[in-house]
Parts: C-alpha cells; structure tokens; sequence
C-alpha cells in the first residue's frame, strides 16, 4: 500500500505545471453511416435528422444558392471519384487513405467528379464550440482541399473558399462573413491543400453568442455566376479531421495538481498508520 501511494505522487509531482489540453471537437467523419459504395454520398441535412450523433451537437449547414439543395453538403467516403481523381476535376487523392473507412466532407459537389451541380450559390458547414472559464488557449486543427474549373479573374464570377472562427453576430445566411479567417483562397486555377494547425489565445477570439457563449468554427465556398466554358466557375472543397481543444491556464492545473498531491500525502501518512 505504500509503495502504490508513493508511485502515485511521484508521478503527480513529475508532471509539466502546465495546461492540459480539454477536447472541445474531434471529428473526423467516419462514424458516418450508409455510405455502401465508393460512389455513395449522404446528405449533412439528413445525418443530422436521423442520426445527429454522428456529427458534433449542434452542427449546422447551408445552402444558399438557386434552387438551394440538401445535396450540396455531404459526405463521401476517400475511395470516392472526387478524391481519387486529378486535375481540375479532383482532389488528386489528398483525404488518405483513399478506402472505403475514411471519411470526409464536401462541399459545392452533389455527386461524382467536381463538375456537377451546383455551378453557383454559397455553401456551408459550421460547428459551434464554447470556451469555459479558466480556458486560456484554443489549438484548431483540419485538413482541407480546394479544386475546381473556375480560371476566371472577373471579381463576379471567382469561387472563394474560407475558413475561419466566427461570434455574436454570425448569420447562416452569409457564412462568408467570418471574423477570424483562418483559410482563404480564391479561383483555384490549381489544386491547394493542407492542413491547419495554430492555437490562439482566448481572449483573441471573436465576441462569443451572448445567451449561448458559443463561437463558430465555419467552412464555407461561394461559388461565382456560372461561365460557358473553359472559364466554368465550378469549384468544390474537402474538409476532414476537425479539431478543437481548449486549455486552461496553467495556474488552475497547478492548483489542481497540488490537490491531488495531498490527497496521495494523506493516503500515504494513512497507510504507514
């Protein structure tokens, strides 16, 4: 018994007296069910209807264009033709591994290659988040892709594509409207991707929902007017493992460390009683 105690606090006291980071978002989409083939999609609207655990609470998606459709933001599985496809029509197999396991959104594309409907309008997803008291720093990370047809340069007609964190004030009727952009791009006369990495610090963060206190990771793409070809103005994104952890300052996991610590003393003065 007192060997266990004295083992507990030396690790206790060996820990760093900094924050531990708390997991807010983890998503990376591959609990999605119904996705049979590689050429099967599923709808956000309808993974949100019937089985809402399968994307972070409170998830939300848009689709602002003529006619709007459920259909523009959804998700696919990597072996999907507009993972695995090059060029202007893909996004030349980014989201790996390129199975039937790995999951990922899209956004602007229904189905099939980049190409199809819609060829203009706004889309979005959008997951909300809250930052507690004593949470000093939030880390964001995802992977994200951009490809398409647009090689237009007239200002009506560029897609745009962003990322960004967003607060009081936010409308799902203009997702483009982020107050902290993250990712930007514009006419993706090329492929781009990455991945997103960058903690900020709390008070950085844009003026949370007054009655939620909630703060807004976006993803949204506007595609321009549709062109007669070659100058087609169809772009689509891919986004994949969302994350979003928050950390609390380092004075409040010291105190908290100092507490476990007496309760290992305790236990071990009990012990050798």
């Amino acid at each position: 018994m007192k060997k266990v105690c004295t083992i507990a606090l030396g690790a206790m006291i060996a820990l760093p007296l900094v924050g531990s980071a708390a997991t807010v978002i983890d998503e990376n989409f591959n609990d999605v069910t119904g996705l049979g083939t590689a050429a099967s999609t599923r709808t956000v609207a309808d993974i949100l209807a019937n089985n809402p655990a399968q994307l972070p609470s409170g998830s939300l998606w848009a689709s602002v264009a003529i006619p709007p459709s459920a259909a523009d933001v959804n998700i696919r599985r990597a072996d999907n033709a507009i993972n695995t496809t090059a060029g202007s029509s893909g996004f030349d197999s980014f989201f790996a591994p390129a199975t039937g396991a790995n999951n990922f959104l899209v956004l602007g594309d229904q189905s099939g290659v980049i190409g199809n409907n819609p060829s203009t309008g706004v889309f979005a997803y959008v997951v909300p988040f809250s930052v507690l008291p004593g949470q000093t720093q939030v880390s964001i990370d995802f992977d994200w892709a951009f490809d398409g047809t647009d090689t237009s340069t007239a200002l009506t007609n560029v897609d745009n594509f962003i990322a960004g964190i967003a607060g009081d004030g936010f409308s799902m009727s203009n997702p483009m409207a982020v107050f902290t952009p993250l990712v930007s791009g514009s006419s993706p006369g090329g492929f781009s991707s990455g991945h997103f990495s960058q903690t900020f610090a709390a008070s950085s963060l844009p003026v949370p929902v007054p009655a939620t206190g909630l703060r807004y990771l976006v993803f949204a793409l506007s595609e321009g007017t549709s062109l007669t070809a070659p100058n087609g103005t169809n772009s689509a994104i891919g986004i994949d493992n969302i994350l979003v952890a928050a950390v609390p300052e380092p004075e409040t996991y010291a105190f908290m460390l100092a507490g476990l610590g007496l309760v290992g003393l305790v236990a071990k003065r009990r012990a050798r009683a």
